[in-house]
């Protein structure tokens, strides 16, 4: 009995383990973009959680602020935008995020799709013009409608095949100093966290396996098709920087591991990653966005459970027959 009860504790402990995670980014969003980036985290935290408490207080149940999964909905978002969208987009996709998803499905652990996947995704069909407009880092974004727009490594690899990849760019790539959603650029700072949910969550860590592991295989194989050659130093550069580029990371690290759509048990996990980074690659390919991970996301969280029905039917009818032998 003491061990289940562990378990479950365990299990809803996801998203204070998670907000330690999101410092670092935060960091470096502050550091490329200056205050604006701040104002944004800030304005959609506050939204979270006064969304939370409204909703809560509305349907006659007590906030869950503990369980930090508002903040964590909050800062996650914002970090997944760029610094030059307007103020409101924050706030507007956080109360969406809460009040459409968490609320209803009596909170994050019992949400069957990612609360920041979907408010992004809500925001994406909104406004697509500026979640996707990702500023110069050099250019000045205090006017969301007047500043210079610079070229993210996922619009670049999109409608340029397989161009040449530098040494500079691609460690421009890895320490994230490129235009891009002002949290999710730093290659570096993503693969530090993955060690940490390594330590730290090691049954996370299964999902983020199975999605980067397909995304590997898909910039092989997108590199190769394109007239790429596998031990060509260009060739080896550009399936890197094909890793790095849009929310791959971001995905890897803080949406394929939420506990609440996650299957039990490990090899579920991985193969729940898998799907994703497959449904990921598809869209990059066909989607009329640039980015198209928060919707690959949600469709593995919609159709998991769907394939579960089926593992698990697969798995009583062997038990069955071993039962009969």
């Amino acid at each position: 009995m003491p061990r289940k009860r562990k378990k479950h504790k365990r299990k809803e402990t996801f998203y204070k383990d998670m907000a330690p995670a999101l410092i670092l980014p935060v960091v470096m969003a502050v550091h490329l973009y200056g205050a604006r980036a701040l104002l944004i985290t800030a304005l959609s935290v506050l939204s979270a959680l006064l969304s939370e408490a409204a909703g809560s207080k509305f349907i006659g149940k007590k906030p869950h602020f503990r369980d930090m999964s508002s903040v964590y909905t909050g800062v996650l978002l914002a970090l997944m935008m760029p610094a030059s969208v307007p103020l409101w987009m924050p706030i507007v996709g956080s109360a969406f995020a809460v009040l459409t998803i968490k609320i209803p499905f009596g909170g994050a652990y019992r949400a069957p799709f990612s609360c920041a996947a979907a408010a992004f995704s809500f925001l994406s069909i909104c406004r697509p013009d500026a979640v996707f407009a990702y500023p110069a880092l050099e250019s000045n974004i205090s006017d969301p409608n007047n500043f210079v727009e610079g070229v993210s490594l996922a619009s670049s690899l999109g409608t340029s095949g397989n161009p040449g990849i530098t040494a500079v760019e691609l460690i421009n790539a890895f320490i994230g100093s490129v235009p891009g959603a002002m949290g999710m650029t730093s290659a570096v700072i993503m693969l530090g966290i993955l060690i940490y949910i390594f330590v730290r969550r090691p049954k996370s860590f299964i999902n983020s396996l199975g999605f980067l592991s397909v995304c590997l295989v898909g910039a092989v194989l997108v590199t190769a098709f394109s007239g790429g050659r596998f031990f060509n130093e260009n060739s080896l550069r550009l399936i890197c920087v094909r890793l790095f580029s849009g929310f791959t990371m971001g995905i890897a690290v803080f949406l394929i591991t939420e506990e609440g759509p996650s299957p039990k048990k490990k090899m579920h996990r991985f193969l729940y990653g898998a799907l994703a980074g497959a449904i990921y690659i598809a869209l990059r390919y066909v989607s009329v966005f640039e980015d198209a991970g928060c919707f690959a996301v949600l469709t593995v969280n919609a159709v998991w459970p769907l394939l579960n029905g089926l593992f698990i039917k697969k798995e009583n009818k062997t038990a069955e027959v071993i039962r009969s032998e």
